[in-house]
């Protein structure tokens, strides 16, 4: 009876999987990152115990977010996980309760996001960074920029970008606005784009390809939006290059870790 009951249930989640990737892929998401996004619902699950996965509810949602923010997650992934859930409550098992997604969970994902730079690298600032003291790209948007952000997301809208690419553009438009502070659009020139490219590269320490997604952020800003040219990363300071060493388990230590999992179909995919 137990092998019928977890042989059910694995069907279920792998036809659950199967929903939960197509709907990722609906919203543009990188199919790289498929695999952490399903990371965050197994974190989910597992924190929810012992209340079942189809009870799960909007508090149990605040109070997962709030413990990823806690225990020291990164703004960006905090929203990973929230974006994860929207997929999995609001598209692939359907609640009443996500349906518009509530605003309180977009909250709370965003107050973490404006909060933790993106992607950065746990260094300090390199070389001249010093030029760029005193200056933040964090912070609140001021309210004279309402109107142009709006324009932006309509931009977008019409080129047909992806909602998860709408996000993340306006959100390092957002940054570089912060970081400018021009006091009318006459004043955002290409120059200041390249300052603040140069602001990530060596005070933030951004990987290459947080980088590269600010800079087609940037580009699309002022080529689509301005109407202006936008130059490209040859002029710009590149950040050094990351070495590391794989780690692994060893036969022994996944020996061991399977021994400790529980039998059902997250052992099974473990395996």
């Amino acid at each position: 009876m137990k092998t019928d009951i977890t042989s059910r249930a694995q069907k279920v989640w792998e036809e659950r999987w199967a929903r939960f990737a197509l709907g990722l892929a609906r919203r543009g998401v990188d199919p790289q990152k498929h695999e952490f996004c399903r990371a965050w619902i197994r974190g989910f699950v597992a924190f929810i115990k012992p209340k079942g996965f189809s009870e799960a509810g909007l508090e149990d949602m605040e109070s997962y977010l709030a413990k990823l923010a806690a225990s020291g997650k990164k703004g960006w992934q905090v929203a990973q996980a929230g974006e994860a859930l929207q997929v999995m409550f609001g598209e692939v098992d359907p609640r009443a309760w996500a349906n518009p997604w509530p605003e309180t969970l977009i909250a709370a994902a965003r107050d973490t996001l404006d909060r933790t730079e993106p992607a950065d690298l746990p260094r300090g600032p390199v070389g001249d960074a010093t030029r760029f003291q005193g200056r933040t790209d964090s912070g609140e948007v001021p309210e004279r920029y309402a109107g142009f952000l709006d324009q932006i997301r309509e931009a977008l809208r019409l080129e047909r970008y992806s909602y998860r690419t709408e996000q993340t553009y306006a959100d390092w438009i957002k940054r570089f606005l912060v970081f400018a502070q021009p006091v009318s659009r006459t004043e955002i020139l290409w120059g200041a784009a390249q300052d603040y490219l140069d602001y990530l590269t060596l005070v933030r320490r951004v990987s290459g390809s947080t980088l590269n997604q600010a800079l087609s952020a940037l580009q699309f800003l002022f080529r689509i939006v301005l109407r202006q040219p936008a130059g490209g990363l040859g002029e710009v300071k590149r950040p050094p290059r990351s070495q590391r060493l794989p780690t692994v388990l060893g036969r022994e230590e996944v020996r061991r870790l399977l021994a400790v999992m529980e039998d059902g179909p997250w052992k099974l995919m473990a395996a």
